[in-house]
């Protein structure tokens, strides 16, 4: 703890890998805080439960906390919830038939150059949900405090977004500070609040992660007792592209329709994947309720890949003993871990977890970011779960792979619920999913007849004599080859390998070396859709990136 009360705001380097370096605070911050049996029942949970911590002691770096696996923020939805010194206001009902309303603050100081770059690009997730979302924009001198406190007032926006300075003991407008006790009385129709706040001058260079943490939740309690439902603040200021993308996405999926703690861990997660070595996805902290929505979840229609997985029943879950002393439930926990390593495998590969438990977990490739390779990705993935079965030597799940048609939606959400509702998947390649699962059996990777026309040119399939028949084009497809653990780097297209391209990729090194000896070269990369043409790029480039760390004497162009 003392170590945390020391700690300075970390740099945003993206070269020096400052998240590792604090996988240690935290992994002593989680033996200190945490009793060991709820570090037993913290990794009993599946990745994407909710912990909600209600706390007093506004010091302490929660969501720094590493259980000797990964950050606890990264694995699950972490939200906070302040000790009030007063009652909170109580909370409107939704209006499920209004559009939602937001109000954007940016720049009231007119000091912050990347400010209107955020709120451009909050505007641009806002305007293109337009049918769901309405929004207005006030910029610098007139966010004035007379104007904020009236359009609060007689206005009934759903979610305020706030770009620009703060202390722990105001938000700093136009025309002056705006305190706490005003904000406490200034939001009659309870918005939810987005916090992208910084110090100034003197009070930023002097603080450290402690009175961050400190200010970030002062200023945040009086939001949650004058009745707002959620706030998302940030610990400490992060570089401004980083503070648009993060922004960006975490709109994206608000307007969407996830919950609020939902929408924040994957933001979270696509800072992670986007700077592997840096901390400012450790910077935003949300406190109060989880499960607030701004609008309901949209049906989502796209091409996707499917991956089902049906996993043998642990002596635990068949035995009727009971589980009160947690000590006696260890083959469960355990099961419960390898779920959990078995999701963490899954989004390292890209896959989003759209469903998980002890017997089956359903999760989907390019529903929300379509690529050339999402099969690729998806089989990927389940190669590595049958290894990964192997190396925790216990039985593999049965796996179905399925491409197709699909349609994610969500049954009647309201944001006074205490849990978000669990979507619900349609479409043809659920179909085949469930068909294919049905029949297959642990350690077996069964495939729909789109996925191999997507794969049979890069991994050994044949077709499976007892696929089902209960409806046309349900022939099913087999993966011969024995597993191999696929590891990439990060999620999406940055893979560290390729597959069956190793000679065009050995052709594109070498007229690199060419370009370096002063010979140019024009290479034209073409082919049909799913062979792998990003993915060779994407893999060139990232050689190109690391022999330039290497060799300072390298100045030939990467893009």
């Amino acid at each position: 703890q003392n170590q945390a009360h020391g700690t300075q705001p970390p740099s945003q380097n993206a070269h020096v890998d400052h998240s590792n370096a604090f996988s240690g605070l935290g992994w002593l911050l989680f033996q200190q805080l945490i009793p060991e049996p709820i570090q037993q029942q913290i990794g009993a949970l599946l990745p994407g439960s909710t912990l909600q911590i209600v706390t007093n002691d506004p010091n302490l770096p929660w969501e720094l906390l590493h259980d000797g696996d990964n950050f606890l923020a990264l694995k699950h939805v972490v939200a906070r919830l302040p000790i009030l010194e007063r009652a909170q206001a109580a909370h409107t009902l939704p209006r499920p038939t209004a559009r939602a309303a937001c109000l954007l603050l940016c720049n009231p100081t007119g000091d912050l150059s990347g400010a209107q770059e955020e709120i451009a690009a909050i505007e641009d997730m806002l305007y293109a949900a337009r049918d769901r979302v309405r929004y207005l924009t006030l910029y610098g001198a007139n966010i004035s405090a007379i104007q904020l406190q009236n359009m609060l007032a007689t206005q009934e926006y759903d979610l305020v977004h706030y770009a620009g300075h703060a202390t722990p003991e105001a938000l700093h407008l136009a025309d002056g500070r705006f305190h706490i006790e005003e904000i406490r009385t200034a939001l009659p129709n309870h918005p939810m609040v987005v916090l992208n706040a910084c110090a100034t001058g003197r009070a930023q260079a002097q603080a450290n992660i402690s009175d961050m943490t400190r200010g970030a939740q002062t200023l945040a309690a009086a939001f949650i007792e004058a009745g707002a439902p959620a706030v998302i603040g940030m610990l400490w200021p992060v570089p401004d592209e980083t503070s648009r993308r993060f922004a960006e996405v975490l709109y994206g999926h608000l307007v969407n329709g996830y919950p609020v703690g939902q929408a924040l861990w994957q933001s979270r997660q696509e800072m992670r994947r986007r700077d592997p070595n840096g901390i400012s996805w450790m910077a935003p902290v949300l406190y109060g309720n989880p499960a607030w929505q701004l609008v309901p979840l949209a049906p989502k229609r796209a091409a996707g890949t499917l991956l089902a997985m049906r996993f043998q029943p642990s002596a635990a879950a068949l035995s009727t003993v009971s589980s009160a002393v947690l000590a006696d439930a260890s083959p469960q926990i355990d099961h419960a871990h390898l779920i959990g390593l078995v999701c963490a495998e899954i989004r390292k590969h890209g896959g989003v977890i759209l469903a998980a438990n002890q017997a089956e977990l359903l999760a989907v490739f390019g529903l929300y970011t379509a690529t050339d390779l999402n099969t690729v990705q998806a089989i990927e993935a389940g190669q590595s779960v049958i290894a990964l079965a192997a190396e925790q030597e216990t039985a593999p799940p049965a796996i179905a792979l399925s491409s197709g048609d699909l349609t994610i939606t969500a049954p009647s959400p309201s944001r006074e619920t205490a849990h978000p509702p669990a979507p619900i998947l349609t479409g043809d390649a659920v179909v085949e999913a469930q068909q294919l699962l049905d029949v297959a059996i642990p350690g077996q990777l069964l495939l729909n007849h789109l996925s191999y026309t997507r794969l049979k040119n890069r991994f050994p399939l044949r077709p499976w004599s007892n696929a089902p028949r209960e409806s046309a084009g349900s022939t099913a497809y087999e993966l011969t080859a024995a597993p191999v653990h696929v590891a990439p780097e990060t999620a999406g297209l940055n893979m560290a390998a390729t597959i069956g391209r190793d000679a065009e990729l050995r052709r594109l090194l070498d007229a690199r070396e060419q370009v370096q000896n002063g010979h140019g070269r024009a290479l034209g990369i073409r082919g049909e859709a799913g062979i792998g043409k990003t993915h060779l790029v994407q893999t060139f480039k990232q050689q190109l990136y690391s022999a330039l760390n290497e060799n300072r004497s390298f100045n030939a162009p990467i893009e």
